[in-house]
């Protein structure tokens, strides 16, 4: 069975009057083109297929997860899930299956499908931007259906399209990527992205070590969406706020007004559903105004403990264990100046294309340590001189964006690949007076 719907509704029937319910059926193609040392070693596809069904009984919740489609394995899925209730632990925070309740539009989207020659066409073409380096990446392109619903009526569905392209190219003594992420494969270009790992590259060669210390700092559209996805899931989660670890303070100019930060799943250009896992509507929510917080996210169950609805940040799979609600189609609103016009603006200071290997050390104030690569710059009297080797940077991305750090923020927002994921957060490039770095190549 490879119809999601079809799927939903089977498992609603069989569960029948037995128990209350609620199942996530997602199905669809998800395809991926690999390459290593300028060569294409590997192209897969599959059908992806999972069912995630939560059945509650006598204040009893017990969730399970299947990949079969299959009549035999939707009835066993079910059969297991209500053994599995009622030898469960009563849930007290458990807040109930949602009502049915309006979705909002998702915005038209651009289908293609594309083919492994379209995703061979694109590694040539980011290749042959630079054909003297060593490049490794991939490009992966999935189409994928997903079907809500649950015994009290609630029925939702949609579909998700996104395509992703992770490159890199290496000189002996440097590396520089390149991100893609869209809802559509006609927008990926491909050749750009050379372009953008090739110059990384080749500025970046022979690169020297410089102090720790302080410095202002260019952000590039991926470092910015990782300081904006650790704020996003430690300040505004829901789970944060309800056990009071986050420092958001609804109402308070906390950052800078250049800051202005919302999540909108229906906005153009998204590339997730139009509803959350428990089936709750997404809301379009203002997380910074100007500075000014705003938020937070909340599924059922935080919002339940906070005695306020969900507004459908219920995310899934491990999200929805760690931070119980969170922003997962974050956008930040762009500045005025080209990423050139940032950089000519520093006197002294570094530009940083990517953050690696990111951790929250003390979510109050979101101070995360990770390390720099594929693309640090040394930047003086307004022009990238020369590469830098990685830094380690320790800093609380609380104050990195706070009222008077932030110099300027670039007006061509994109999806920036995070720790978290390559397509949660569309952010600008940032110009910030500050930012610390604890460690270097000598330790």
């Amino acid at each position: 069975m490879t119809d999601p719907i079809a799927v939903r509704n089977q498992v609603l029937e069989r569960i029948g009057e037995r128990a209350d319910a609620q199942v996530v059926a997602t199905i669809g193609p998800s395809e991926l083109t690999r390459f290593a040392n300028s060569f294409i070693h590997q192209n897969v596809g599959e059908i992806r297929s999972s069912v995630v069904l939560t059945v509650i009984s006598d204040g009893r919740v017990a969730e399970l997860v299947g990949s079969s489609t299959s009549d035999a394995g939707l009835a066993r899925l079910v059969e297991q899930g209500l053994e599995l209730v009622r030898i469960s632990p009563i849930d007290a925070d458990w807040p109930g299956l949602a009502s049915p309740a309006p979705l909002g539009e998702m915005p038209g989207r651009v289908e293609t499908e594309p083919t492994p020659q379209h995703r061979a066409d694109a590694v040539k073409s980011f290749l042959g931007a630079g054909p003297d380096l060593n490049g490794a990446g991939f490009c992966s392109t999935e189409r994928l259906e997903s079907a809500f619903g649950n015994t009290k009526g609630l029925m939702a569905d949609g579909v998700a399209t996104r395509t992703v392209f992770d490159g890199i190219l290496r000189t002996d003594t440097s590396s520089g990527s390149a991100h893609h992420c869209s809802s559509d494969f006609q927008s990926l270009d491909a050749d750009a992205l050379g372009r953008l790992a090739y110059e990384r590259a080749i500025l970046g060669a022979d690169p020297i070590t410089i102090e720790t210390g302080t410095y202002e700092v260019v952000l590039g559209h991926d470092a910015m969406a990782e300081v904006v996805m650790e704020l996003g899931l430690y300040g505004f989660g829901g789970r944060s706020v309800v056990d009071q670890e986050s420092f958001v303070e609804p109402g308070a100019s906390q950052f800078d007004r250049a800051i202005t930060i919302v999540d909108d799943a229906l906005a153009p250009g998204g590339v997730n559903y139009a509803f959350d896992v428990e089936g709750t509507p997404k809301e379009r929510l203002v997380l910074v105004d100007a500075g000014v917080s705003g938020g937070p996210c909340h599924s059922r169950r935080t919002g339940r403990r906070m005695g306020v609805r969900s507004n459908g940040y219920a995310p899934s799979g491990d999200l929805g264990e760690w931070y119980g609600g969170g922003p997962m189609d974050i956008m930040v609103a762009p500045g005025t100046k080209t990423v050139d016009e940032l950089i000519g603006e520093v006197e002294r200071g570094m530009y940083v294309a990517t953050f690696n290997y990111c951790r929250c050390l003390e979510p109050l104030t979101v101070e995360v340590t990770g390390l720099t690569r594929n693309g640090t710059f040394l930047i003086e009297n307004g022009e990238i001189v020369r590469g830098l080797t990685n830094m380690r940077f320790t800093q609380s991305f609380v104050e990195a964006v706070a009222p008077g750090n932030v110099l300027g923020l670039s007006n061509d927002p994109r999806f920036g690949h995070a720790d978290a994921g390559p397509a949660y957060v569309r952010a600008p490039a940032a110009r910030l007076a500050r930012f610390n770095f604890t460690g270097n190549a000598d330790g």
